[in-house]
């Protein structure tokens, strides 16, 4: 019984949303353990995937070399609409 009520409730949640689920997920998959611990997907906005930042820091790391990167891999493996990142220091 608990299967079916939560596929029905899975089948009910907006696309958007399953697939921010995913990307959470799988995000240390997509960025490596020492990003992920610092940053985590927070929505999806208009074609971008807004991630939270720890701090000034590693948003200075993500945007000096690792954002086409991961853009690349979500595009690929996960979401071809995501056309951006937007990072956001929490």
């Amino acid at each position: 019984m608990d299967a079916v009520i939560a596929d029905t409730l899975q089948r009910l949640r907006p696309p958007q949303e399953i697939l921010l689920a995913q990307l959470q997920s799988a995000w240390p998959a997509i960025v490596g353990s020492v990003v992920a611990e610092n940053t985590r997907p927070q929505a999806l906005e208009n074609n971008a995937l807004v991630v939270q930042v720890k701090n000034h820091i590693w948003l200075a790391e993500l945007r000096g070399g690792l954002e086409q990167g991961i853009l690349r891999t979500v595009q690929q493996q996960h979401a071809p609409r995501i056309k951006r990142i937007l990072w956001r220091v929490q």
